[in-house]
C-alpha cells in the first residue's frame, strides 16, 4: 500500500525480520505500532485511539495551568505509565479521567484545583457520590485516581498518594442473570431473523462464545449477504 493510501499519521516500515508494519507518528507524542492488521475493525480502533489521544493532547496544551490537575493528567497522558497499554484500554482510562476533571467539586472545576491542594476526604467524597449512582464506575475511577497520583508523587507535584487512602468499594454481586427458555424465545419472537439483533443472540447462543470473542465473529458474519441468515420464502 502506498503512503498516500495510508490514514493519516501512518507510516509503513520493514523491521529486521522483512516484515511489512505501520506506525502511528506526530511530534511531540509517543509513537503506536498497530498490531491489527491494515484495514480491519481492531487497526481502525487503534488508529482512532490514536487520533483521540492527539486531539486531547491539544486540548491540554491550551487549558493547563502549572501545578493543576489539568497539568497533572496531561502529564500522566504522556507517561510511559498512562501509554503502555493497548489504546482501547487508554482510551477507556481517558474517559474516565477527563470526565473527573470536569466535574465540579464544591462550584470549582476539579481540573483547574491544585494538585498539593486535594486531600483524601475530597476523593473520598467524590467516590462515594458516584458510588450512589453506580459502584462500578466508582470503582474505576478509584483505580485511575490511584494510577494518577502515583504519578504525581514520581514528578514531586506532592509528597503522598490521596487515593490510597480511600476504602476499597464492594463490587461482588451475584451474577448475571441467565435466560429461560420462554425469554430466548419472546426475544426471538420480537427480533425476525434477518435482524443485527437476532443475530447476535444466535452467535452467543449457539457458539457459546465469551462476548470479546463474539464481537469478532460478528464482523466475520456481518460480511456475508444478509440473505445467508434470512430465512427463505416459501
Amino acid at each position: 500500500m502506498t503512503r498516500r493510501m495510508l490514514p493519516k499519521y501512518v507510516s509503513s516500515f520493514t523491521d529486521n525480520r522483512g516484515k511489512t508494519r505501520y506506525r502511528f507518528r506526530r511530534t511531540g507524542q509517543r509513537t503506536h505500532y498497530f498490531q491489527a492488521r491494515l484495514g480491519s475493525p481492531e487497526f481502525m480502533a487503534e488508529y482512532q485511539g490514536c487520533v483521540e489521544a492527539l486531539e486531547h493532547a491539544r486540548v491540554d496544551e491550551r487549558r493547563t495551568t502549572p501545578g493543576s490537575i489539568d497539568d497533572l493528567v496531561s502529564q500522566f497522558y504522556g507517561s510511559t505509565a498512562f501509554n503502555r497499554g493497548k489504546p482501547i484500554t487508554r482510551q477507556k482510562a481517558r474517559a474516565i479521567l477527563d470526565a473527573f476533571r470536569d466535574g465540579l467539586w464544591k462550584g470549582n472545576r476539579v481540573g483547574g484545583l491544585t494538585v498539593r491542594g486535594v486531600e483524601f476526604s475530597h476523593l473520598d467524597a467524590i467516590l462515594a457520590a458516584k458510588a450512589e449512582r453506580h459502584r462500578f464506575a466508582a470503582h474505576n475511577l478509584r483505580k485511575q485516581l490511584k494510577r494518577l497520583f502515583t504519578h504525581a508523587v514520581k514528578l514531586k507535584m506532592r509528597p503522598d498518594n490521596p487515593a490510597m487512602l480511600t476504602d476499597p468499594l464492594d463490587i461482588s454481586t451475584d451474577g448475571f442473570h441467565t435466560w429461560t427458555e420462554d425469554e430466548i424465545a419472546r426475544y426471538q419472537d420480537y427480533h425476525r431473523l434477518g435482524t443485527k439483533a437476532r443475530l447476535a443472540l444466535e452467535l452467543f447462543l449457539w457458539t457459546a462464545k465469551r462476548r470479546g470473542d463474539g464481537v469478532q465473529l460478528r464482523h466475520y458474519v456481518a460480511s456475508a449477504p444478509m440473505r445467508w441468515h434470512t430465512p427463505r420464502k416459501r
